[in-house]
């Protein structure tokens, strides 16, 4: 058997589509036929069995359990696991997002899957999106790398929905230091977004960042190019003359030798000849 989409009067979101399966156990918080349902499990043929619980009651958001507290068997509760997850008044796992990944992973401390979605934006600028797929999630915390390197200083109150990196020079999310912006979808009765980042590049703790007007909607288009472009200036600032400003400074600050004297030449200046063109091609060799 095979499930597209699950319903129940509206989309499910957080259940993902489903294949070869015989059996799917759905529990109620109620006897009768007017319960809601909770609880989902299923085994597919190539892999181990999957929970899924509601967030809340009357939400349409599903988010998969953690290893700790999954059921060992669909049909009988003697660990109380089933009945605990079902008393539940919301369940939101946590989850601590490795922003590094170019991929699905799964989360260290609950293995549960992880999907990542990638974009990308004018002038080499990428987003990464992580998600359970539509379900909610507590932030534990957020780390990027092999070495679970913390971003001090970002957490959030309230069920996230996603946490989204934005990076320049590329889709490497695995460099930390073009790593620009972080963004939070945040389900709290109703949709926000909350972004951080560093104050400098040296800077260890990242902290709020607010865009005049902006209030609590998302960045987009225009605006969102702006800001990434203003927060490259600040994060990897680049001092250094452009290839046209060091040849000419190099050139005016240089003799060169016609016969048997020299002559010194400014912006401005005549021809250089022969030996000034093989000035001109030993400086761009340098370069």
């Amino acid at each position: 058997m095979s499930v597209a989409t699950f319903r129940d009067k509206n989309d499910q979101v957080g259940l993902p589509p489903v294949k070869g399966v015989s059996t799917i156990y759905v529990y109620f918080n109620s006897k009768n036929s007017r319960g809601i349902p909770l609880l989902i499990t299923y085994q597919q043929d190539f892999g181990e069995k999957s929970w899924f619980r509601r967030n809340t009651k009357s939400g349409n958001t599903w988010s998969e359990v953690c290893q700790y507290e999954r059921p060992t068997d669909p049909s009988d509760d003697s660990d109380n696991k089933i009945k605990g997850l079902l008393q539940h008044l919301g369940y939101y796992p946590s989850i601590i997002p490795d922003l590094s990944n170019l991929g699905n992973y799964s989360d260290e401390s609950t293995d549960i899957g992880v999907t990542v979605r990638a974009s990308f934006i004018e002038d080499g600028y990428s987003k990464f999106e992580h998600s359970l797929r539509g379900g909610l999630f507590e932030l534990k915390g957020v780390i990027h790398g092999t070495g679970n390197t913390p971003l001090t200083g970002i957490s959030s109150n309230y069920p996230i929905e996603s946490v989204s990196a934005y990076y320049y020079g590329g889709a490497d999310p695995q460099d930390m230091s073009k790593l620009l912006l972080v963004e939070f979808v945040i389900k709290n009765n109703q949709t926000t977004y909350k972004y951080y980042h560093k104050q400098n590049k040296e800077d260890l703790t990242w902290s709020e960042y607010s865009v005049p007007g902006q209030g609590t909607t998302q960045l987009r288009g225009t605006p969102l190019k702006e800001e990434l472009d203003k927060l490259k200036k600040v994060q990897s600032p680049d001092h250094s003359p452009s290839i046209g400003q060091q040849i000419l400074g190099f050139i005016n600050s240089t003799p060169v030798k016609i016969g048997g004297g020299s002559l010194a030449t400014g912006v401005g200046g005549s021809a250089l000849g022969y030996g000034g063109y093989k000035l001109f091609i030993s400086l761009i060799a340098r370069l």
